[in-house]
Protein backbone atom coordinates (compact mmCIF):
# COMPACT_ATOMS: atom_id res chain seq x y z
CA UNK A 1 0.00 0.00 0.00
CA UNK A 2 1.52 3.77 -0.53
CA UNK A 3 2.31 6.37 1.71
CA UNK A 4 1.58 9.74 2.41
CA UNK A 5 3.18 12.59 3.99
CA UNK A 6 1.48 14.64 6.34
CA UNK A 7 2.95 17.75 7.81
CA UNK A 8 1.39 19.44 10.59
CA UNK A 9 2.04 23.01 12.35
CA UNK A 10 0.71 23.31 16.01
CA UNK A 11 0.47 26.45 18.19
CA UNK A 12 2.53 26.13 21.33
CA UNK A 13 -0.73 26.00 23.28
CA UNK A 14 -1.73 22.86 21.33
CA UNK A 15 1.43 21.13 21.50
CA UNK A 16 0.81 19.02 24.33
CA UNK A 17 -2.59 18.00 22.43
CA UNK A 18 -0.76 17.17 19.35
CA UNK A 19 1.50 15.00 20.98
CA UNK A 20 -0.78 12.83 22.28
CA UNK A 21 -3.11 12.87 19.22
CA UNK A 22 0.28 11.65 17.47
CA UNK A 23 0.48 8.77 19.33
CA UNK A 24 0.79 5.55 17.35
CA UNK A 25 0.43 7.73 13.78
CA UNK A 26 2.71 4.94 13.00
CA UNK A 27 3.50 1.81 13.39
CA UNK A 28 4.99 1.91 16.85
CA UNK A 29 6.10 -1.05 18.10
CA UNK A 30 8.31 -1.12 20.76
CA UNK A 31 8.53 0.94 24.56
CA UNK A 32 10.83 2.88 22.96
CA UNK A 33 9.24 3.92 19.73
CA UNK A 34 5.74 4.52 21.36
CA UNK A 35 7.51 6.78 24.24
CA UNK A 36 9.08 8.60 20.80
CA UNK A 37 5.54 9.23 18.83
CA UNK A 38 4.65 11.00 21.87
CA UNK A 39 7.35 13.62 20.99
CA UNK A 40 6.35 14.32 17.64
CA UNK A 41 6.04 18.32 17.95
CA UNK A 42 9.32 19.27 20.08
CA UNK A 43 12.27 19.49 17.77
CA UNK A 44 11.15 21.96 15.05
CA UNK A 45 10.02 25.30 16.47
CA UNK A 46 8.86 27.85 14.81
CA UNK A 47 8.00 31.45 15.37
CA UNK A 48 7.13 34.79 13.01
CA UNK A 49 10.30 36.33 13.49
CA UNK A 50 12.60 32.98 13.37
CA UNK A 51 13.42 33.71 16.94
CA UNK A 52 12.65 32.39 20.39
CA UNK A 53 10.14 32.12 21.64
CA UNK A 54 8.64 29.27 19.87
CA UNK A 55 5.12 30.37 19.18
CA UNK A 56 4.34 27.17 16.63
CA UNK A 57 5.91 23.89 16.39
CA UNK A 58 5.86 21.17 12.96
CA UNK A 59 6.19 17.58 12.33
CA UNK A 60 6.58 16.29 9.29
CA UNK A 61 6.04 12.05 8.81
CA UNK A 62 5.17 9.89 6.64
CA UNK A 63 2.25 7.10 7.25
CA UNK A 64 0.85 4.29 5.41
CA UNK A 65 -1.94 5.59 3.12
CA UNK A 66 -4.35 3.35 5.22
CA UNK A 67 -3.39 5.02 8.76
CA UNK A 68 -3.91 8.80 7.15
CA UNK A 69 -7.89 8.36 7.78
CA UNK A 70 -7.36 7.80 11.82
CA UNK A 71 -4.64 10.72 12.09
CA UNK A 72 -7.09 13.39 9.89
CA UNK A 73 -10.14 12.46 12.54
CA UNK A 74 -7.14 12.71 15.51
CA UNK A 75 -6.47 16.50 13.97
CA UNK A 76 -9.82 17.41 13.45
CA UNK A 77 -10.28 17.50 17.48
CA UNK A 78 -7.09 19.54 17.92
CA UNK A 79 -7.84 23.55 18.10
CA UNK A 80 -8.91 24.72 14.24
CA UNK A 81 -5.31 26.74 14.51
CA UNK A 82 -3.64 23.58 13.87
CA UNK A 83 -2.78 23.44 10.11
CA UNK A 84 -2.11 20.19 7.95
CA UNK A 85 -1.67 18.83 4.91
CA UNK A 86 -1.56 15.73 3.35
CA UNK A 87 0.75 14.79 0.18
CA UNK A 88 0.53 11.93 -2.21
CA UNK A 89 3.53 9.41 -1.81
CA UNK A 90 6.18 9.99 0.55
CA UNK A 91 8.51 12.41 -0.86
CA UNK A 92 9.48 16.15 1.21
CA UNK A 93 7.09 17.56 -1.75
CA UNK A 94 4.03 16.30 -3.63
CA UNK A 95 0.46 16.80 -4.66
CA UNK A 96 -1.97 17.81 -1.93
CA UNK A 97 -4.41 14.74 -1.50
CA UNK A 98 -6.31 16.87 1.57
CA UNK A 99 -5.44 20.20 3.75
CA UNK A 100 -7.14 22.34 6.03
CA UNK A 101 -5.11 25.37 5.17
CA UNK A 102 -6.85 28.14 4.31
CA UNK A 103 -5.99 28.79 -0.30
CA UNK A 104 -4.59 25.76 -0.95
CA UNK A 105 -6.46 23.29 -3.04
CA UNK A 106 -6.19 19.18 -3.56
CA UNK A 107 -3.50 18.81 -6.42
CA UNK A 108 -1.85 21.86 -5.50
CA UNK A 109 2.18 21.40 -5.70
CA UNK A 110 3.17 21.33 -2.12
CA UNK A 111 5.73 21.20 0.58
CA UNK A 112 6.84 21.96 4.07
CA UNK A 113 8.38 25.67 3.30
CA UNK A 114 4.73 26.39 1.80
CA UNK A 115 3.18 25.52 4.39
CA UNK A 116 5.18 27.91 6.90
CA UNK A 117 5.02 30.13 4.23
CA UNK A 118 0.98 30.31 4.21
CA UNK A 119 1.39 30.96 7.82
CA UNK A 120 4.03 33.75 7.63
CA UNK A 121 6.44 31.40 10.47
CA UNK A 122 9.95 30.94 10.16
CA UNK A 123 11.86 27.64 11.53
CA UNK A 124 14.18 28.74 14.44
CA UNK A 125 17.65 27.85 14.26
CA UNK A 126 19.21 25.62 17.00
CA UNK A 127 22.56 25.42 18.28
CA UNK A 128 25.02 28.21 18.12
Amino acid sequence: MPNVRAIVVVPSSARAAANLAARNWDDSQTAEEQAASGQTFEGAMLSASGNLPATHYACSTVLPARKILRAQDRLAQLPAAVRWVVLLGALPTGRVAATNVPGVSPGQTFDYESLLSAMGLLAIASGP
